[in-house]
């Protein structure tokens, strides 16, 4: 192992996570959660690979990456499940699964983490349909679970930057369309009408987090949308 500063990011199995992973270590040492199994990560550079499943308790999580390694210089936050549906499909069994994933986690993981960091950032990804109107993407249908799940992570940026600051940066990256070999011509047709003409890449995304890690030090407590203009 080398001396280099240690980035753990989570979801590095999913497609924004693995490019996250890729980018960042040309960097950093690289902890990468990639979920329930390894099938969907791509092998990028990283020196420690671990599953884990979120529906779980978070804090099973936590203590497992402090005693293997310590608190990590920064932390990326990019894993979380996306669910449609309507009023109907409203339950108290769907909205904890989907909250404990997306939101729960997150808040448990930034928290006792950022709280034995003595410096740092901690980027959390959320999305751009949670800030604005949940009828922003007209092809797809987000849950109320997903939508509320996304928001919250907004408030906890602003939140954790305060109770974590100076010495630990908090920011939120929201992307809207991120192209990807499941998009169809609905969603394709709509990210072309956004001012940017199309989706954006999921390399894209990960030039942004490389670029609040290592070099917008002025930054925290805010989101900064990757939507192309929606």
């Amino acid at each position: 192992m080398s001396e280099r500063l240690k980035v753990l990011v989570t979801g590095a199995g999913g497609l924004i996570g693995s490019a996250i992973v890729a980018e960042l270590s040309k960097h950093f040492d690289i902890i990468a959660h990639v979920g329930r199994g390894r099938n969907g990560y791509r092998g990028n550079n990283a020196f420690a690979i671990l599953s884990y499943d979120f529906s779980k308790d978070a804090e099973e999580f936590v203590n497992l990456v402090l005693r293997r390694w310590g608190p990590p210089w920064a932390v990326v936050l990019s894993h979380g499940i996306y669910e449609e549906g309507g009023v109907e499909d409203v339950s108290t069994e769907n909205l904890l699964r989907v909250l404990r994933i997306n939101l729960i986690s997150n808040l448990v993981i930034a928290s006792r983490l950022g709280a034995v960091m003595d410096e740092g950032v901690i980027v959390m990804l959320t999305d751009v349909v949670a800030r604005r109107r949940p009828w922003l993407y007209r092809s797809l249908r987000p849950s109320l679970a997903y939508l509320v799940s996304k928001a919250g992570l907004d408030y906890a940026v602003a939140w954790l930057a305060k109770e974590l600051g100076p010495g630990v940066r908090v920011v939120g990256i929201a992307p809207g369309w991120v192209r990807s070999n499941r998009m169809k011509e609905t969603h394709m047709r709509e990210a072309s009408e956004s001012p940017l003409g199309r989706p954006v890449e999921p390399e894209e995304v990960a030039r942004t987090v490389a670029w609040v890690i290592r070099e917008a030090r002025h930054l925290t407590g805010i989101v900064i949308e990757l939507s192309g203009g929606l």
